[in-house]
């Protein structure tokens, strides 16, 4: 892959504490054995930690419903992994770089529509001699990925695809899927976003997650809860005021939470109208928590 990533185009977007992503384009030409059928624009999707290290590095698919496009929208990484919603139809896979499909999402009107894992199902053993007569026999594990779609009723649902078979000495652990770094355990994080913003003010909400990150699942981990912390308007002194009506923070699915905030913008000035404000953000754990 290395002669094939365009180094001259190279460009960074902001990520979270400190962090940043890289992105360094694929030329045309660089195949893949996943979404190979379809007109995809690739990408190596790199994390740089505060230090300057790399910590983690995947190649992202990126395939609009319509068009066929011949770049990646700028900002589109740092708003799909700090929650944003951005008007682009398209899906985003995730592939290690052996080229195993590990996550992806997909976004409609400027929501995630879906989000899919790749799990492993049952390992066996399979009927036939190992290629050293007196080695191990290999054991296989199906991978498949599992797709929940989200509905603006609140209700969702789950799709099962096949998607490829890894097999391993005996005693050795399944590939593909996971990341492999070992990072078990309890993680939390605070998370603050924006539900509005002008030229003068915005309001900023505040979350806190929390969630078992565990490198042996696909996805990282799964959520375990999330707390509305609070919201706060930000402008100059005696401008406005922030009404809120409601403000809500829950887990959707393991592997989903979402917050919304719900109020209005009123303004000392007669002359300025208010301004009504009710914001939805959702976060995926393997976005939250990379």
């Amino acid at each position: 892959m290395e002669d094939n990533l365009d180094y001259s185009k190279l460009y960074f977007e902001k990520f979270r504490d400190g962090e940043r992503f890289i992105i360094v384009p694929i030329k045309k030409g660089f195949e893949t054995v996943n979404n190979n059928d379809k007109h995809s624009v690739n990408a190596l999707l790199l994390i740089e930690t505060s230090s300057g290290n790399i910590r983690k590095g995947n190649i992202v698919q990126y395939i609009p419903d319509q068009e066929q496009a011949t770049s990646i929208q700028k900002n589109s990484f740092s708003k799909i992994f700090n929650g944003e919603n951005f008007d682009l139809d398209a899906q985003f896979s995730f592939l290690t770089i052996l080229d195993k499909l590990s996550y992806q999402v997909k976004y409609k009107d400027g929501y995630m529509q879906s989000s899919g894992i790749v799990k492993p199902g049952s390992s066996v053993v399979p009927n036939t001699p190992p290629q050293d007569p007196i080695g191990p026999a290999p054991v296989c594990t199906d991978w498949y990925l599992v797709t929940t779609y989200y509905y603006l009723d609140g209700s969702t649902s789950q799709t099962e695809d096949y998607v490829f078979t890894t097999c391993e000495p005996s005693g050795g652990g399944g590939g593909g899927g996971g990341d492999g770094n070992g990072n078990d355990g309890t993680v939390s994080l605070p998370i603050e976003w924006w539900p509005a913003e002008a030229a003068i003010w915005a309001l900023k909400s505040s979350e806190f997650v929390t969630g078992e990150k565990n490198a042996s699942e696909p996805g990282g981990g799964h959520f375990t809860g999330i707390v509305h912390q609070g919201e706060q308007l930000i402008t100059g002194s005696g401008i406005a005021t922030w009404e809120k009506l409601s403000a809500n923070a829950w887990k959707f699915s393991t592997s989903l939470v979402k917050a919304n905030v719900n109020g209005k913008v009123t303004f000392t000035n007669p002359n300025s109208p208010d301004v009504p404000i009710n914001t939805t953000r959702q976060w995926a754990f393997f976005i939250l928590f990379p």
